[in-house]
């Protein structure tokens, strides 16, 4: 039985209204309205509404320091948490910074920092200025109190150390190894300690064969002492058990020591500037007081703290500075308020890759820029078509689809194991891989909308093929197709269908909501506070649609549910998990419905029919552009984008519902070539 005895069995009217943050007032029929504000007709300017400043979301930081520095992905996103609404996490109006982010950033730029420059040598590369240093004390030399020279080695007999000195030019960072073999007495082995300068640094146990012990350290030049320190001696006489710590040598050495003199290391700190600088903050640096104050904070902090310290300090400023972390126009800080300005060139480069790669742009973009070719349309759309060929803009679509669909969500989803005994905590994983290889493959033949919603295949493995109750692909995440009369692209996904429902059964509220909200870009007010709704006694017997259809008798329900009830109501024949259903409850399966506020108004049945209104549909071509928009520009329009939607949506239109011919036009829109003065 798909209904048991308890309360919230079936989606009660405590569900249908609590679950809901959509409503309308008593016995009055909503307003549906765009999203974005409506003028009486679309006036064509030439700029976006607004160009705001743009702080790097924690995952375009992430792959921005990789493509700058190497850095291992995912530092950022593991220090900074995600920020999103309005159904994207690169909404600038909701990115903020507080004193825990500025923490984060200070964090990280101390943890980058010190990576990068672990190994100053592979930073500064100029000729000169590193050298290898090695030093190496055979055991039976140094100096002790409790040893004695045993073929060719110290053997240390009983509880003391033995030392050595090193005398060193130059401060920087060395590795100390003790070659060392140690006995075991009373079943432990021979513990050694590593002192400097009678400082202990490192600690371990000696087995009974040869074995290198190792650790980094920090040394300014002049002498030091370092000891071998043996501390836990064993002997018993009657057994002959004696536990002793043999030295072969001792070691200090390092692979890029700093032995170049501090100019030839300003002068190299300069050259490595003059690179890396622009491409950190994607920009030419013009003002050359810009470099130099860099360059001379080097210098000070290498004469109090050494060359490696220096340049660590130096990095984790850059690393902090509003340039790298933010896209900064200088076109629209410069112009007035209100005033329309095309940006440069530079500025074109990290639009395109910050809303195509997600990253900061390559050479090919830096060079593009450099020669005027991204003032041009036709520039810009040569690159966009390059970028978009490029591995890097497949996780940028598969963000924008996972965030549009919400398919984070699926994490969260829970459901009843009485009903769904199925269900289990890998089918959200494999139902989320589903959608995106689906998404994969209609990007790769033909980018088309309408086959996103309409197409009777999928992609499954044997194991959500089997949980589908279908037959299997024959090869790993194989095609498949299905019955086209109840299957109709994304939207007949589990992805969607089971994170759109109760844990219990299918919820046509919820999937109705996204139709409307996402696919039409339309606004429900939220409910009348005031309103007061009786709740009747839920009866076990009655169908989702018969619930629905009794809450909709009330009029003061009426007016919001007539507009989110019948898209989700086409899509019955899923259960709360995606699976396919013919009846509910021992009731046939009905999904028809009647379309209201579209304008492809009319009955359907079932989500195929749906899904073709859909594709047939302005109102959904416009608020896929305008989808894509938010993405682009990182937040929400107003109405002076109106036209630039509007305009990418007719070309849309024109490509046959061609994704990538619509990203071509929002890229090559005056709103993503100009920016609005706001000083």
């Amino acid at each position: 039985m798909l209904f048991s005895n308890r309360l919230l069995a079936f989606p009660t009217l405590t569900y249908v209204i609590g679950a809901l943050a959509v409503g309308c007032a008593a016995e009055k029929s909503p307003d549906i309205t765009d999203e974005t504000p409506e003028d009486e007709s679309c006036v064509e300017v030439s700029g976006p509404a607004r160009s705001p400043m743009r702080r790097l979301t924690p995952a375009e930081l992430d792959r921005t320091l990789e493509d700058l520095l190497g850095t291992s992905t995912g530092l950022v996103t593991s220090m900074l948490p995600p920020e999103q609404v309005g159904g994207f996490s690169n909404n600038v109006d909701v990115r903020n910074v507080g004193a825990d982010t500025v923490d984060s950033y200070v964090r990280l730029a101390t943890l980058v920092a010190a990576q990068v420059t672990e190994d100053l040598s592979t930073v500064l590369t100029c000729e000169g200025l590193f050298d290898k240093y090695q030093s190496i004390v055979a055991g039976e030399t140094m100096e002790t109190d409790v040893g004695f020279v045993d073929a060719g080695h110290l053997m240390l007999y009983s509880a003391g150390y033995a030392q050595t000195t090193f005398d060193i030019a130059q401060t920087g960072s060395y590795t100390l190894t003790a070659r060392l073999q140690g006995t075991v007495c009373s079943g432990e082995n021979a513990r050694w300690t590593l002192v400097v300068d009678e400082e202990p640094i490192s600690q371990g146990f000696a087995t009974e064969q040869w074995e290198l012990y190792a650790v980094d350290i920090e040394l300014a030049s002049g002498q030091h002492t370092v000891q071998v320190v043996f501390d836990n001696d064993c002997y018993f006489p009657d057994t002959g058990e004696d536990r002793n710590l043999a030295i072969d040598y001792v070691e200090l050495s390092s692979e890029s020591l700093a032995v170049g003199e501090p100019e030839e290391f300003s002068s190299c700190v300069e050259i490595w500037l003059g690179d890396f600088l622009p491409r950190a903050w994607r920009h030419p640096i013009e003002d050359a007081e810009v470099l130099n104050r860099l360059v001379d904070f080097h210098r000070s902090a290498a004469q109090q703290w050494g060359q490696t310290d220096a340049m660590r300090m130096l990095l984790e400023v850059i690393l902090q500075s509003p340039r790298l972390l933010y896209r900064v126009e200088e076109s629209s800080l410069q112009a007035d308020p209100g005033e329309v300005v095309q940006l440069n060139g530079y500025e074109m480069a990290s639009r395109l890759s910050y809303f195509l790669w997600g990253t900061m742009p390559d050479e090919q973009l830096f060079t593009a820029a450099a020669a005027g070719e991204l003032d041009t349309v036709e520039g810009i759309e040569e690159q966009a078509l390059r970028m978009l060929d490029d591995h890097r803009a497949k996780e940028i679509i598969d963000l924008f689809f996972a965030e549009w669909l919400q398919l984070d969500h699926l994490d969260e989803v829970e459901k009843d194991l009485d009903v769904y005994p199925d269900w289990n905590d890998s089918i959200p994983v494999s139902l989320r891989e589903e959608t995106m290889r689906f998404i994969h493959q209609v990007w790769a033949e033909d980018s088309s909308f309408e086959t996103l919603l309409t197409a009777n295949w999928t992609v499954l493995d044997e194991n959500l093929a089997r949980f589908y109750e279908v037959d299997a692909p024959s090869t790993d995440w194989g095609r498949v197709f299905r019955n086209p009369d109840y299957y109709a692209g994304i939207l007949t996904h589990g992805s969607f269908l089971a994170s759109r429902a109760r844990p219990y059964a299918s919820s046509p509220i919820h999937r109705g909501m996204f139709i409307r909200g996402s696919l039409l870009c339309h606004v429900i007010n939220a409910p009348d506070a005031s309103l007061e709704i009786e709740i009747p006694d839920p009866d076990p017997n009655m169908t989702t649609r018969e619930v629905l259809e009794q809450h909709r008798a009330d009029p003061s329900c009426a007016g919001c549910h007539n507009l989110i009830d019948p898209p989700g109501l086409a899509f019955e024949h899923f259960d709360g998990v995606g699976k396919f259903r013919s009846e509910e409850n021992g009731f046939p399966i009905d999904a028809s419905s009647e379309l209201m506020g579209t304008d492809v108004n009319g009955m359907i049945s079932g989500a195929p029919e749906l899904a073709q209104a859909l594709v047939n549909s302005t109102m959904v071509h416009e608020c896929f552009s305008k989808q894509w928009y938010r993405f682009a520009h990182g937040r929400r329009e107003s109405s002076p984008d109106k036209c630039a939607i509007e305009s990418a949506a007719d070309s849309f239109v024109d490509q046959d519902l061609d994704m990538r011919a619509l990203i071509l036009a929002t890229v090559s829109s005056p709103a993503f070539r100009y920016a609005v003065g706001s000083n």
